[in-house]
């Protein structure tokens, strides 16, 4: 299921008076083709048009292609995705169903929380909507088939989302662990112990090189168990100490270098720890990293509370008839390209 928490966020914020958008390719007015009032999507009591399926899919496919074509050209969004054997646009459209579903189904049961729109709310969408129209050429918003009244609908439900969103995770009775957060620090230093032969290929270093490298981070263990600080023992053998923090429960790159620094105490320096290509020598500098730890708190908790509002999310979606005009959907594409200003 997509989770839209932070893009709803961006309208009571008064950030999407700040996309302004482009049309490229020599784009005019109406350039779609469709029937703006056509139904797209019914999605319970609620019918989403052409227009509205049309604007939200332009304007998310401006907020990715200033990036996207840097790296993959103007027409980016034909490119398939990573692995995948879909192309960034599929996958975007395939997010933008979702998002338009969860705010439709949100604007039906905001009733259910007591949640509406206030005055200052109403007047922030009002501000982002007339900042959007001006910002924007009559062609650029001919491209996005938009208009003050698609804008301002699309953007209420947006704020409506948001304040739906805080008052539902409210509710939510989550609870967060010291150990489950608590963040540990540690400095390392590492060697590796193969490299790159003329034709870029990865190749073993010969033995006699590879224990000349573990002779000398052998040096630095042997330095410190002396009473030799850590960062001078390493400097002492040519090498330069980096630090790395890490939580309870958290899997990233370094989990199995992360295992061995729990079975050392503050100040303790590890033993060479081999790892696949090369070798590692931790010493712990901190049991607790305030900062990494509070950081690593907000992140769980954001985490179980959109978990919450996934659930109670799930039931309406589940309890609701959901149908999209597929063929009408197919013929929104990203063409002709639009994107953000700079």
């Amino acid at each position: 299921m997509k989770k839209w928490r932070t893009i709803g966020a961006l309208v009571t914020a008064g950030c999407l008076a700040a996309v302004s958008l482009t049309a490229c390719s020599g784009s005019d007015k109406n350039t779609s083709g469709l029937d703006g009032t056509a139904q797209l999507a019914a999605i319970g009591e609620d019918t989403v048009t052409v227009q509205e399926g049309y604007f939200v899919t332009r304007w998310q496919q401006a907020r990715y292609a200033n990036m996207a074509s840097q790296l993959y050209g103007e027409e980016w969004y034909n490119e398939v995705l990573g692995t995948e054997d879909h192309t960034f646009q599929e996958e975007i459209k395939s997010n933008v169903q979702g998002q338009i579903e969860m705010l439709h189904l949100c604007r039906q049961h905001a009733a259910d929380y007591k949640v509406a729109l206030s005055d200052s709310d109403e007047e922030k969408v009002k501000e982002a909507v007339d900042s959007f129209l001006k910002s924007n050429s009559a062609e650029a918003q001919g491209a996005m088939m938009a208009d003050e009244a698609v804008v301002t609908d699309v953007l209420t439900n947006y704020a409506l989302y948001d304040k739906l969103y805080d008052t539902i995770t409210a509710q939510a009775d989550v609870t967060v662990t010291d150990e489950e957060v608590e963040c540990r620090t540690y400095d390392y230093v590492y060697q590796a112990l193969t490299t790159t032969d003329e034709d870029g290929n990865t190749v073993d270093m010969t033995t006699l090189e590879q224990q000349n490298y573990l002779d000398a981070l052998e040096t630095i263990v042997a330095e410190a168990e002396k009473g030799t600080d850590f960062e001078t023992a390493a400097s002492n053998a040519g090498y330069n100490v980096a630090e790395h923090a890490y939580c309870a429960a958290d899997e990233d790159s370094f989990s199995g270098i992360n295992s061995e620094a729990d079975k050392l105490k503050v100040g303790e320096v590890s033993q060479v720890i081999p790892v696949e290509g090369g070798l590692f020598v931790i010493s712990v500098t901190s049991d607790k990293d305030d900062e990494a730890t509070e950081e690593k708190r907000e992140e769980v908790l954001a985490n179980r509370q959109m978990e919450y509002f996934d659930q109670q999310y799930q039931k309406w979606a589940d309890g609701t008839e959901i149908s999209w005009d597929e063929e009408l959907w197919g013929q929104i594409t990203f063409e002709p390209a639009i994107k953000a200003q700079q």
